[in-house]
């Protein structure tokens, strides 16, 4: 979601600006929805690779193998969310030969202009996103220091009480307490996850099936 603008919204815009400026040069489409994912999201090992952004790097192939030429986002925050991704993806979009529509803007990066302009662009996207994180952050901390959950999901051995404060949650705190004992006997993350499989403890979600990130994300504390 951008903007308080939905993503179903976002994809109407984008269909309408199909059919009105481009469904007589282009009989097709393809609509693409990256949910879950921020702007930012790269390998930390290699920052030219967006390896975990699994639909950009489809998108980026489409590119380089000429499947798309003409590539719309309802806003540019959604290609990247600082310099280092716009960058990365603007060098890519020209090497290829890709016309990026913003919306109503249109951007031809063979033209010094229309870079120079994208290039202002996303620095003005960049600093916007600086200010909200800073902004959530600040309330983030307000609430912590009143000893109240900041919001998004609990972890896992809680649960919240009448005043929006962190409580132990009995029957899944017992999960908790096993990753942290096995692991602290030296037993690998594979091994708890066999254990808590094979004595059928559910996921928070009720999931009987535990992933590996989820148990090492458990023993930092996130």
């Amino acid at each position: 979601q951008v903007d308080n603008t939905s993503l179903e919204s976002q994809e109407e815009i984008g269909i309408e600006y199909y059919n009105k400026n481009l469904k007589k040069e282009y009989n097709s489409i393809v609509v693409w929805r990256e949910e879950g994912f921020s702007g930012d999201d790269v390998n930390e090992d290699d920052s030219t690779d967006l390896v975990y952004r699994d639909l950009m790097n489809i998108i980026t192939v489409c590119w380089e193998t000429n499947l798309i030429n003409i590539f719309w986002v309802f806003k540019n925050d959604r290609l990247g969310r600082n310099q280092l991704i716009f960058s990365l993806l603007g060098e890519r979009i020209q090497r290829n030969g890709v016309k990026l529509i913003v919306l109503n803007s249109v951007f031809d990066f063979d033209n010094p202009e229309d870079k120079f302009m994208f290039g202002i662009q996303s620095l003005v996207s960049e600093y916007e996103n600086q200010l909200r994180f800073n902004r959530m952050t600040l309330g983030k901390i307000s609430t912590l220091r009143d000893n109240k959950w900041w919001g998004g999901p609990l972890p896992i051995g809680y649960k919240l009480d009448e005043n929006n404060r962190l409580i132990e949650e009995k029957e899944s705190s017992i999960i908790v307490k096993k990753i942290f004992k096995y692991y602290s006997e030296g037993k690998s993350t594979k091994y708890i996850q066999n254990i808590l499989e094979r004595s059928n403890f559910k996921t928070r979600r009720g999931n009987s099936k535990w992933d590996l990130n989820r148990i090492r994300l458990i023993l930092r504390n996130e």
